[in-house]
């Protein structure tokens, strides 16, 4: 009887340990692939004339194949002064659209430059950043 037990017993510590070390979690591939920036406005290098549109738009897509973590967008005039700056809450989207309409303040004389800043960030900290130069004309 006392063989019967011992029977009993090793096959519920066999069975337990088998079921402890199936139950680990499988590690998935690592993520490498960065956000994907679809940039709607402005174009590179595209010139606006303020007098036939008065704003400056910023509009794009960030998506991400798992979830973005963050986004930080900073529009700059030709001496890098910050003209607008945004960083909306995204952690955890898998897609998110910007689209900011911006009035300049300074007055625009000849072509000048100006440039946005892209940041996104998805959960595993792979990083696009994107800088788009575009030029105002009176």
């Amino acid at each position: 009887m006392k063989s019967f037990f011992k029977f009993i017993f090793i096959i519920i510590i066999s069975t337990s340990i088998i079921n402890l070390t199936s139950c680990k979690k499988k590690t998935s591939e690592i993520d490498t692939e960065k956000p994907f920036l679809s940039i709607v406005e402005p174009m590179a290098n595209d010139t606006t004339s303020i007098a036939m549109e008065p704003e400056i738009h910023v509009e794009f897509t960030a998506t991400d194949n798992n979830k973005l973590k963050s986004l930080s967008v900073t529009l700059k005039d030709n001496l890098n002064n910050i003209l607008f700056s945004s960083s909306p809450t995204v952690d955890g989207l898998k897609s998110y659209s910007f689209h900011q309409h911006y009035l300049p303040t300074m007055t625009i004389t000849g072509t000048t430059l100006f440039k946005v800043n892209i940041i996104a960030t998805d959960q595993n900290n792979n990083t696009n950043t994107q800088e788009i130069l575009f030029y105002l004309e009176p």
